[in-house]
């Protein structure tokens, strides 16, 4: 809700012209539907403003002229005060809430809750995001989009202290993120005060540059990885490794994770390098963050340098090399069905013959 925009000055002179701001600017705040809290620039002027108004209201009904009808604003200083005190909240009020422009910095307290604002021209799109919550969790809410000059959903949830944001515009899948430099989505422990579990669906997700590592399963019910020729360059035979598979075989063993305890089956990294290297790489780890005594946040650990397998990869070619140890069998036994048919057509036919003597 702006702020209205009334003309202060005819309070300083009296008249039915006092009356009439009182009564604008009583409606303003019934209207606005939130319960400022005394705290902040904003906040601490309106309070005082709805003070200063009730007190008016009493004063009013004392001082109205019986001929005239009108209020004389010199029987109470504190019209003057209204005055002084209206201008300097109307100045605040207007850049910050203003729909049209105006730059917001720093932050309002509404209710319980706080709006950090950061700052945002929007005018020129420059700057960052307003971002609104709500006591009762994560709520959407119309807010100005600086950068596309759009109005659409904006929520925003604290993690750990620091703040998670996302915008959501139609037809549209991007996420924007601002947190900490370590921090971690916990959907595990999502009962606890700090991590709260995090669910999205998108029509694509894009992340350039590094790795993403899940403590857990990911389940793809599409291609995760474009196969189209278009998309690469370079393209040539590749000589599937013989024997890869039963070497496989030989290494299959079955582990418990140290971060986590989770059961597992398949073959780990170093035996996987001596037998199919291509498939295996080096990647930056992070330990499931914990918490610490002393501590209000969870802590992450460093990254560390580990190994880790394209198990999908590994797999293919695995099973490339049981195809082709499958197509060399068929080739052996068609031969040797050919020789022995040509071993019992000589058998058969000495049989004739000596029949015959």
């Amino acid at each position: 809700m702006e702020f209205s925009r009334v003309d202060f000055g005819a309070m300083k002179d009296g008249g039915d012209d006092v009356t009439g701001a009182l009564r604008k600017l009583d409606l303003n705040f019934s209207q606005l539907n939130y319960s400022l809290a005394d705290q902040g620039e904003i906040g601490q002027r309106f309070v005082r403003l709805e003070r200063i108004i009730g007190g008016l209201g009493d004063a009013a009904s004392r001082n109205v002229g019986l001929g005239a009808g009108t209020v004389a604003a010199g029987d109470d200083r504190r019209f003057s005060d209204l005055a002084d005190r209206a201008a300097q909240a109307r100045s605040v009020a207007d850049g910050a809430l203003q729909r049209s422009g105006g730059v917001v910095s720093g932050s309002v307290m509404v209710g319980r809750d706080a709006v950090p604002a950061g700052k945002l021209d929007v005018r020129t799109g420059a700057g960052g995001y307003i971002f609104r919550t709500f006591n009762s969790g994560v709520i959407d809410e119309p807010i100005i989009d600086g950068v596309n000059d759009t109005n659409d959903a904006f929520g925003m949830f604290g993690v750990g202290g620091a703040v998670f944001s996302y915008l959501s515009r139609s037809g549209d899948g991007r996420l924007l993120m601002r947190m900490n430099p370590v921090m971690s989505l916990d959907s595990v422990n999502a009962a606890n005060s700090t991590f709260r579990a995090m669910q999205f669906t998108a029509t694509g997700f894009t992340f350039n540059g590094g790795n993403i590592q899940v403590n857990g399963s990911i389940v793809a019910t599409g291609s995760v990885t474009p196969s189209d020729e278009r998309l690469k360059k370079n393209i040539r035979r590749r000589d599937v490794k013989r024997g890869m598979a039963l070497s496989l075989a030989n290494a299959f063993s079955e582990w418990d994770l140290i971060d986590g305890g989770q059961h597992q089956a398949g073959v780990v990294a170093q035996k996987a390098l001596d037998i199919c290297p291509f498939w295996v790489t080096e990647v930056d780890y992070c330990a499931t963050p914990v918490f610490v005594d002393g501590k209000t946040e969870m802590v992450a650990s460093e990254s560390v340098k580990r190994l880790a397998v394209d198990a999908k990869g590994m797999a293919l070619e695995a099973s490339m090399d049981n195809a082709l140890a499958i197509e060399e069998l068929r080739r052996d036994l068609k031969s040797a069905v050919a020789r022995i048919a040509d071993i019992e057509s000589v058998i058969c036919e000495r049989i004739d013959q000596k029949q015959i003597k």
